[in-house]
């Protein structure tokens, strides 16, 4: 996965300066979790770390180099890309059953992400041929990755999040806090791109 944001970055041309950056991110979500710091501050410290990799995500998709990786990317390897929600998925579901999570964060709760990983991989050959498609996988899959950022905001020890017995956590701790830099930064980048790619650049 990380090479796949390393090569889109390296085709977004100043890929020195992007990769840098996103390295800094998966270093200081490294360092925060090893500290045991944020096990102690989940607020405000979770939250302000999620904010980052989407302040990430919108400036790079929507930079000058955002619209250079649209150009070399296909409307097939943007939206076949994010089948890798489907095995992410049953992780999540393997980590619900024994603990490590919430059960919310699965399809058993309102997680239903692996939508996306199913619909995204069979609908390759679709995709390719029709704008339209690919405008409407695109859109489910990034209204169930919102979703997911409701769930996660819900599921995580917040003043204001549902009560559960197990709350989210994965962030306090490595390497489970690199879901978020490696997981959701890409999947949130390439919902990103392929809009783009298609609204902006015509497909």
């Amino acid at each position: 996965m990380a090479f796949v944001c390393f090569r889109t970055i390296a085709l977004a041309g100043n890929w020195k300066k992007w990769s840098v950056i996103y390295v800094i991110i998966i270093s200081l979500f490294s360092i925060v979790a090893g500290s045991g710091i944020i096990v102690r501050n989940f607020f405000p410290i979770g939250p302000l770390l999620f904010a980052l990799i989407f302040l990430f995500g919108m400036i790079f998709s929507f930079s000058k180099s955002g619209g250079e990786a649209t150009k070399f990317l296909t409307l097939a390897a943007l939206i076949g890309f994010q089948g890798f929600r489907l095995p992410l998925e049953i992780i999540l579901h393997h980590w619900s059953t024994i603990g490590t999570i919430p059960e919310t964060m699965t399809w058993s709760g309102q997680n239903w992400d692996i939508a996306t990983g199913v619909l995204s991989v069979i609908s390759i050959p679709f995709v390719s041929r029709s704008k339209s498609a690919a405008l409407i996988v695109n859109s489910i899959g990034f209204l169930l990755l919102l979703n997911v950022i409701r769930v996660v905001v819900m599921s995580s020890p917040l003043p204001f999040a549902w009560e559960l017995s197990n709350p989210l956590r994965l962030v306090s701790y490595f390497p489970y806090c690199l879901v978020g830099p490696l997981f959701v930064l890409p999947a949130l980048v390439a919902h990103l791109l392929t809009y783009r790619k298609i609204l902006v650049h015509g497909g």
